[in-house]
């Protein structure tokens, strides 16, 4: 008996912990507030390779959009700044993608730290010219 009420005590701690600890499901509103972002990028420009260092603000909306403003110094393009609004897509796994309204480079996310912190790569780019692109956000506070 005792052993039957040791097994039991066993799998409903089990089953606590399994629950409790679980992954948390994301969706679109797992991005919502600003986001200091900084970013480098390698390009491959007709001049030669272009190393790029990106520092952006993104204001996610939790609904699937989201405006940047970002400047892009780089070491063969000089330094320039854009701003714009563009989408987002977050998976159930805390994935996202980051693209424009037509079909073209998209840019691969993970949330971590329960929204906290972004990372950012370059997985998903169909530019052949974009050789690395890897960065990080943190949620302003």
């Amino acid at each position: 008996m005792l052993v039957k009420q040791l097994l039991l005590g066993a799998i409903l701690i089990t089953s606590i912990n399994t629950f409790a600890f679980a992954d948390p499901l994301f969706t679109n509103g797992s991005l919502r507030g600003e986001y200091l972002i900084t970013l480098i990028e390698i390009r491959q420009e007709p001049a030669g390779i272009d190393y790029c260092d990106i520092t952006a603000r993104a204001k996610f909306d939790g609904s699937g959009n989201v405006t940047i403003n970002d400047t892009r110094k780089c070491s063969l393009t000089g330094t320039v700044s854009s701003s714009g609004g563009l989408f987002y897509d977050v998976k159930p796994s805390g994935e996202f993608i980051i693209f424009e309204a037509v079909p073209g480079d998209a840019t691969h996310g993970r949330i971590a730290h329960s929204g906290r912190t972004i990372l950012l790569d370059g997985t998903t780019r169909t530019n052949p010219d974009v050789l690395v692109q890897n960065g990080v956000g943190a949620l302003k506070r």
